[in-house]
């Protein structure tokens, strides 16, 4: 299944927290969202939960899984939780893309080194031909 939303933006906030029972640490990403490339637009901001993070002196950690910074731009692959409609990376670590600036160019590209623009082009594309 493919992602329900995709977007670009930047990180602004992380918090951790334990599950209800606490059994498990979740932690919520709130990303600025630039631009919706796939999906509705939900506003300006976005939620992502993700496992895993720290929580006074306890740390849980998921290998695979993406970890976000604060204000590191990024490309994202969402999927919504169908239990409790929360927005989750699609496929771990790949689902996340960061974005940096080209110190020649002053371009937005991957760690790759591909153009977001061009990358983004590629995605509307594809998107718009499973329509």
């Amino acid at each position: 299944m493919g992602a329900d939303v995709i977007i670009t933006g930047k990180v602004s906030h992380n918090k951790a927290g334990w599950n209800e029972n606490k059994t498990r640490i979740y932690t919520k990403t709130t990303v600025q969202v630039k631009e919706y490339i796939k999906g509705q637009n939900n506003g300006s901001y976005m939620e992502i939960m993700s496992p895993g993070g720290e929580v006074g002196e306890v740390g849980e950690l998921y290998t695979h899984m993406p970890r976000f910074e604060d204000n590191e731009e990024v490309l994202v692959f969402l999927k919504q939780d169908g239990k409790n409609k929360q927005y989750k990376v699609l496929s771990g670590e790949e689902g996340k893309i960061t974005v940096v600036t080209d110190g020649k160019t002053d371009d937005q590209v991957t760690r790759s080194n591909m153009q977001l623009q061009h990358l983004i082009s590629q995605i509307k594309s594809f998107v718009n031909t499973q329509k």
